[in-house]
């Protein structure tokens, strides 16, 4: 579990200068902490509106935020092994960026991760190996590996064979 005493940061594209200014030409990144939950829930800030996969970060201050097209967005923190690991993607914001009051809403990667895993672990490696994540590209008839292992190791082949 990451709390406020976590390293994190978030990374974007999205606006830098208010809704009203252009998306960034650069990632972006801010240093963030964390939120608790039942605080962003209040009636001072969220209201009730974040549900249990949802969490929220910024400051109070407002001055650091993700923005209008930083959604889909990652916030990442440093566990106590020093690694880095995704906790989160920017879901959405109040009507402009950076408002005290309202901190930034993030969907929960670990509310998610079995979803998550489904579609991210290598279904198959290639000879050479290049991974395959979609199953679908095993024993289709096309090729996706140069080697053509995809068609091949873990199909089911019948050959109708007959002796004279």
């Amino acid at each position: 579990v990451f709390t406020k005493a976590n390293n994190c940061y978030i990374a974007g594209w999205g606006h830098t200068q208010g809704v009203q200014g252009e998306t960034s030409e650069h990632l972006q990144e801010v240093k963030m902490t964390l939120l608790d939950t039942e605080k962003c829930n209040s009636s001072y800030m969220w209201n009730g509106r974040l549900t249990q996969y949802e969490m929220c970060a910024g400051y109070f201050n407002g001055l650091k935020a993700a923005c209008s097209g930083d959604s889909g967005s990652p916030i990442v923190c440093q566990d106590e092994g020093e690694t880095w690991k995704s906790v989160g993607v920017a879901s959405y914001v109040y009507k402009t960026c950076s408002v005290a009051t309202k901190p930034l809403v993030y969907t929960s990667t670990q509310s998610h991760i079995e979803w998550i895993r489904s579609h991210t672990v290598s279904q198959f490696t290639c000879g050479d190996g290049i991974q395959l994540f979609d199953k679908a590209m095993l024993c289709d008839t096309v090729a996706d590996c140069k080697d053509r292992s995809d068609e091949i190791d873990r199909c089911n082949v019948s050959v109708n064979c007959s002796f004279s």
